[in-house]
């Protein structure tokens, strides 16, 4: 690992830690229930961040590293669109989910973070594709690393926050970090509020595709919580979200190690002779890494549960394997999209997920509604497993290999 890939790290774990942090001593200090409740609405604004987007940055920002004509406009053009997708979402979001409590009760929170938090994701994969890589990665630690320290130096002053507390804090945190990243995107540059709708409109067209796969993956991901919360309740949501917020540390790692540094490369050279060579060695870093962070994250687990001492998540513990190897699956996974991202393969992107979203759906039902937490598990590692086989099978069917 070079001295920048490790300065890097320390960034993004920086910032992660102290949130994987907060989510534990919430985890600890929160009954399951209400545990289980926060979880539900983070995912809520996970899922908000994706349909937000329509996943335009994939057509835009492999529009702006293959043609750097125009980049400028094109970002402007990109923020535009975002606008005009804000204002759609959250009129209908306030028209037909006003009866789900826990997103209504915070609802002006939802709103605001859900745009922060997309806008600082845009504006964190713009930095990356400039390859301003640090930049982006320090930005991050003081969006996430300010939030998540304020909110613990307040509970231990007073022993108790509350949910809105949280949510207000992130929020600003998010606005204060959004408005320097911005600054030093567009410092020097002449900004014109002038939309291309030809750009967008193909844009769109392409997008579409990403979006739909997006969309399916994080039901695949996620739906499992919801399906959880509908059978059964708020405090199996808490474990199972509990054992999930410690798989996901895999992927982040693995954005932070391989992501981040290899698909612009595999972008900018895939029209090169030595694309297959590129793609071998990243294949090869996705393996290598996955199974180096599953292994660290357990360590991670155990030195918390023993800290935790709750008795209602140690005795899950063995959720942890199932959804670490899951993680890891889908990482390894990862190789297939790149290549038909590289090779403008939108429909065969859409298409592997969407196969794998409805089979995990069908099986992810009854093993919750019979088996809870475990099956859940279960269903995660199956969904895993299917992606994999479909993400693989739909670029064999191209020979793009």
């Amino acid at each position: 690992m070079t001295s920048n890939k490790f300065i890097n790290l320390i960034l993004r774990f920086g910032g992660m830690g102290s949130k994987f942090i907060l989510i534990i001593l919430l985890s600890k200090y929160l009954s399951v229930q209400d545990y289980g409740e926060f979880n539900l609405l983070t995912t809520s604004i996970t899922i908000a961040i994706y349909v937000l987007g329509l996943d335009f940055y994939n057509y835009a920002i492999r529009d702006i590293l293959s043609n750097t004509k125009n980049v400028y406009h094109k970002i402007v053009n990109t923020f535009l669109l975002y606008i005009v997708i804000y204002v759609i979402f959250f009129l209908l979001l306030a028209i037909f989910l006003k009866d789900i409590r826990f997103i209504t009760d915070y609802y002006l929170y939802f709103f605001l973070i859900s745009i922060t938090e997309h806008l600082s994701q845009e504006l964190y994969r713009l930095q990356i594709a400039f390859t301003k890589i640090t930049l982006a990665n320090t930005l991050l630690f003081f969006r996430i690393f300010g939030y998540a320290f304020t909110v613990i130096l307040i509970f231990y002053q007073h022993h108790f926050i509350e949910i809105s507390t949280i949510l207000k804090i992130w929020a600003l945190f998010n606005s204060i970090v959004l408005m320097v990243g911005l600054f030093d995107l567009f410092k020097g540059h002449k900004i014109m509020f002038s939309l291309d709708v030809n750009w967008v409109k193909k844009g769109l067209k392409v997008s579409l595709f990403f979006f739909g796969a997006t969309f399916f993956l994080k039901i695949l991901e996620y739906a499992n919580r919801y399906i959880i919360a509908y059978f059964s309740s708020d405090y199996d949501v808490g474990i199972f979200s509990f054992y999930s917020n410690i798989a996901i540390i895999i992927t982040v790692y693995i954005s932070t190690i391989v992501t981040s540094y290899q698909l612009p490369n595999l972008i900018k050279n895939a029209s090169s002779n030595n694309i297959k060579q590129l793609l071998y060695r990243t294949k090869k870093d996705l393996i290598k890494q996955s199974i180096i962070c599953f292994i660290l994250s357990g360590f991670v687990l155990i030195i918390f549960l023993y800290w935790q001492d709750k008795a209602d998540y140690q005795q899950y513990i063995f959720l942890f394997p199932i959804l670490g190897i899951s993680s890891i699956i889908v990482n390894i996974s990862l190789i297939y999209y790149f290549e038909m991202l590289i090779f403008h393969k939108e429909k065969s992107i859409l298409l592997s997920t969407l196969k794998s979203c409805i089979l995990n759906f069908v099986v992810a039902v009854p093993l919750i509604k019979y088996f809870g937490v475990t099956g859940a598990a279960i269903a995660t590692i199956i969904g895993a497993v299917l992606l994999f086989y479909f993400r693989r099978f739909e670029l064999k069917k191209h020979a793009i290999n």
